[in-house]
């Protein structure tokens, strides 16, 4: 594994660590973390392998922390494996392009998953949002440097 690689996925989990402490009293920290965006930049940086490890070990660490609806715990770790690993294939376009998509492509699963299984409520919408928004912040600030 690349040294570069392993410092971004530990950026990630910086990331998620840093968010968990300074949102810790609020209920909206939820949506608000380095998943999808890092395992996308990892696979898209990395490739396959690159990509799939950094979705595993960040969100893994993410429930290790104490993640809300550990229930999902595994559906999450395989879509963000998924999602990092997949990006690979989207490396000959724009960071910005392969990463909107594969943000998308990650929520429409999520919400395909989420609606089989339960009735997403309005929480699981708020959570969307915010993480569309969080991840999509850190895709466009991270396509100036890639």
């Amino acid at each position: 594994m690349e040294t570069n690689l392993i410092l971004l996925i530990a950026l990630g989990i910086a990331f998620n660590v840093s968010i968990r402490l300074i949102l810790r009293g609020s209920r909206h920290f939820i949506g608000v973390d380095a998943m999808p965006a890092f395992p996308i930049a990892a696979g898209y940086l990395y490739g396959f392998t690159g990509g799939l490890w950094a979705g595993i070990v960040i969100s893994v660490s993410y429930y290790f922390m104490g993640g809300k609806n550990i229930s999902y715990a595994p559906l999450i770790v395989l879509i963000n494996a998924l999602v990092g690993a997949f990006s690979t294939l989207f490396a000959g376009w724009t960071f910005v392009t392969a990463g909107f998509l594969l943000l998308f492509v990650y929520h429409a699963i999520s919400l395909f998953v989420v609606s089989t299984l339960s009735e997403p409520g309005p929480g699981y919408f708020t959570f969307m949002v915010l993480n569309l928004v969080s991840s999509g912040l850190i895709i466009y600030f991270a396509s100036q440097f890639i």
